[in-house]
């Protein structure tokens, strides 16, 4: 809608940019160096922040420059998974047919595992949202990492979610799990400065040959959002849009103003 009026090529602020035009603040140059020393070393990581802080977009970078290393990954997001679904979904996805017995599935899961020790790469699991998993489900999770390998494992998880997941791995019935953590990173919020720089690189990306935003602007943005890109991309696709509603050509600190006021904030 407002993108021709801007001189952009498309929406500046989605979700779908793809990988190598993202921002890369610190937070989330941490996070990918983070994932990655979890699959180098064969650890257990956790990944937390709060919603919106680029969780999800760090993973997708992750996983892709993976799997442009012929490194597949067994992504899992279901909150309600189970310890059996769990086995069944990792088997099915390392190419075995799962038996219908659990105690069976589990003995092929470890032994398909196995195979992996002497692989130059690790079988890579990584859980999103994992700080819905039950009881029984972070249970499972300490029986994988605690089984009797030899001095390397073939397994590099990844449990990645809210602030929640740490506070839940602080509890006397998840210690156990909790001791097996060996890497934690926890993704902290776009500075000032950095969410100027983000504003303004998603706009280059997106097509702008000229200053759009002005510098109390991004100050306002930074103020209203916390550092917290889902809000930032909110407030700055809104401020757009009135901005191109006024045919004002320059958003300014009045106009995110108005944007807060129109997302309820």
């Amino acid at each position: 809608m407002f993108e021709s009026f801007f001189s952009l090529t498309r929406m500046p602020f989605g979700s779908d940019l793809p990988v190598e035009e993202l921002f890369r603040w610190q937070a989330f140059n941490d996070g990918l160096a983070y994932l990655t020393m979890v699959v180098k070393y064969r650890r257990t990581g956790i990944l937390t922040g709060e919603p919106g802080t680029g969780k999800s977009t760090i993973m997708r970078t992750f996983v892709g420059g993976l799997k442009d290393n012929g490194q597949p990954v067994i992504y899992i997001a279901e909150a309600g998974l189970e310890p059996r679904a769990f086995n069944y979904l990792v088997l099915t996805a390392l190419g075995v047919e799962p038996k219908r017995d659990r105690t069976a599935a589990k003995k092929q899961l470890k032994s398909r595992l196995m195979e992996y020790l002497d692989n130059l790469h690790p079988c890579i699991i990584l859980i999103d949202e994992a700080q819905l998993l039950a009881p029984a489900m972070l249970e499972e999770l300490r029986l994988l990492t605690n089984a009797n390998y030899d001095s390397v494992s073939p397994v590099a998880l990844l449990l990645v979610g809210q602030t929640e997941l740490r506070t839940r791995l602080t509890m006397s019935h998840t210690a156990a799990l909790s001791q097996r953590v060996g890497l934690r990173c926890h993704l902290n919020l776009l500075t000032n400065v950095e969410t100027k720089d983000y504003i303004e690189h998603h706009l280059k990306m997106s097509g702008a040959n000229r200053a759009i935003f002005t510098e109390p602007a991004c100050m306002a943005i930074h103020q209203y959002s916390h550092g917290v890109c889902r809000v930032v991309n909110n407030l700055a696709t809104t401020s757009l849009l009135i901005a191109y509603q006024d045919r004002q050509s320059l958003v300014d600190e009045g106009i995110v103003g108005r944007a807060k006021a129109a997302l309820g904030m």
